[in-house]
């Protein structure tokens, strides 16, 4: 790697650990809205393996027929086919939410 990655990764790490992580850390569950075309920010990569890593339970959320990577759907506690811009959508989402939220308390 050049320096310049070198010193571009140092600081993305700084920053994460700054910023990031203790929000992470504090968060029962990760909720992550997964959009088709571009591929993911690095940021929502690192999140998501973060959260992977701590064996904390991933809630995706993918808009109706958007395909999602087999690893990343692998890896998911729960999967919601729902548009979060619309109140059917936040409905179903809330309902899931609420449902890992549940068992987490049973544990």
């Amino acid at each position: 790697m050049s320096t310049i990655r070198d010193r571009a990764w140092a600081e993305y790490d700084k920053q994460f650990r700054k910023t990031v992580m203790s929000k992470l850390l504090s968060s029962e569950i990760m909720l992550s809205i997964y959009e088709d075309g571009d591929a993911p920010s690095v940021q929502a990569a690192t999140e998501i393996g973060y959260m992977l890593l701590l064996g904390k339970p991933l809630l995706l959320v993918t808009s109706p027929g958007v395909p999602l990577p087999a690893g990343l759907a692998r890896a998911a506690d729960e999967i919601v086919e729902a548009d979060p811009g619309t109140n059917e959508g936040q409905i179903e989402i809330t309902a899931v939410l609420k449902r890992m939220i549940e068992r987490l308390e049973e544990s």
